[in-house]
């Protein structure tokens, strides 16, 4: 049997639980990196925090690093922080989930259970597709944005880089989500969404600030 690579996690929150979880089918989760040791891990050595991590990269020969981290800001901070090479970053994949031989997965990304990524779909660095998520042919999905459980986007979608898609929203095909916005829970998108907004409801509209 083929020995897994070693793989270290950053982040001892509840996403860094399910990533060790969906991980542990494909890699060799060897410990993790957070500010102190957690529940959620203990069964999983903690390795050090932020400031540790080329000195557990040295001990680690051969090991590949995976953000665990929900929120989408600090995934990218950390990112800007450890100044790694991106194919140090693992892409994590659970065994349920569907994804085209003509779609492309950038590193640092993970594909929860029973999310399906269509034909020539593009995701990009750091992104998280959560559980039974569906993102359609041509979707082009932004570094460091965030599909929530159950998020079904048709054809040609653009989602930019840092958004939030919440919980079981449905967004009409070839509409462009912009950067930075949200997108709440069960919220259904028929047109585009500018940069830095959040939209609700059924049709999703903006909220006022």
């Amino acid at each position: 049997m083929q020995q897994k690579q070693k793989l270290i996690l950053v982040g001892g929150g509840e996403q860094g639980s399910l990533s060790a979880e969906i991980a542990a089918f494909s890699w060799d989760v060897t410990g993790f990196v957070d500010a102190k040791a957690v529940e959620p891990y203990s069964a999983i050595p903690w390795l050090g925090t932020d400031a540790d991590i080329y000195a557990i990269l040295q001990e680690h020969s051969g090991a590949r690093v995976f953000i665990s981290i929900g929120n989408n800001r600090i995934r990218e901070k950390l990112v800007d922080f450890y100044a790694l090479p991106e194919e140090i970053y693992a892409v994590i994949v659970h065994p349920s989930a569907i994804i085209s031989a003509s779609a492309s997965i950038a590193p640092g990304s993970l594909i929860a259970a029973g999310a399906i990524i269509n034909t020539r779909a593009v995701v990009e660095a750091h992104v998280i597709i959560n559980s039974g998520s569906i993102v359609e042919h041509d979707c082009h999905i932004g570094a460091f944005s965030h599909i929530a459980p159950g998020v079904v986007m048709g054809g040609g979608c653009s989602i930019g880089q840092g958004a939030f898609i919440g919980l079981g929203a449905r967004i009409k095909d070839h509409c462009s989500i912009g950067a930075g916005a949200v997108v709440g829970a069960g919220a259904v998108v028929i047109g585009d969404v500018p940069e830095g907004v959040t939209v609700v409801g059924v049709p999703a509209k903006q909220i006022k600030a």
